[in-house]
């Protein structure tokens, strides 16, 4: 009698549990349904709230992650808000002022085709992204933004033009995510 009792409570002990999650999930099929794996190209870093999915892009020894509807070709990324444009050189690129005391002053190289436009204002700030130091920065200027990142030691610069602040700090959001691959 004493086997049988503790037969009985081992079925019942094994039995209770699996008929609790058959019926746990009853009329809700996401209670056993496994996660959805994420994608191969899901972003690792953080990104900013309210702005969709976004996916990693890779280039020579960087990561970066752009919102996932925007056209990511060779080095150059595109959506319809603007444009985002990375580059290597021996040396790190830098966006340059002209001008001076006499007025405003114009881009003279960005790389992202907006030389001699006349800007009417710059706003820049040094911040460590994925480990480096970098300057992040904007310049408004005759209807649209310049945006870029530059590297005091990486070899690399991205420039962007924006239309519009929302997509201006989309831009610097997606320079925020830079990672540098070691």
């Amino acid at each position: 009698m004493f086997r049988s009792l503790i037969s009985s409570v081992l079925v019942l002990a094994i039995a209770v549990p699996a008929a609790s999650a058959q019926t746990a999930g009853a009329g809700d099929s996401s209670a056993n349904a496994p996660a959805a794996a994420p994608a191969a190209d899901a972003c690792p870093v953080t990104v900013p709230a309210n702005t969709g999915e976004w996916k990693r892009v890779e280039g020579t020894g960087i990561t970066f992650c752009v919102p996932r509807d925007w056209r990511v070709a060779n080095t150059r990324a595109t959506y319809p808000g603007g444009t985002v444009r990375w580059q290597y050189s021996l040396r790190r690129g830098e966006a340059f002022v002209i001008g001076g005391s006499r007025g405003p002053g114009t881009i003279a190289n960005t790389g992202s085709g907006s030389a001699g436009t006349a800007i009417a204002r710059r706003v820049s700030n040094d911040e460590v992204i994925g480990g480096e130091m970098g300057n992040i920065w904007f310049e408004e200027g005759n209807g649209r933004v310049a945006t870029g990142v530059t590297f005091t030691e990486a070899r690399v610069s991205f420039t962007g033009e924006a239309s519009g602040k929302q997509n201006v700090d989309l831009q610097l959001a997606v320079y925020r995510t830079i990672r540098f691959v070691r």
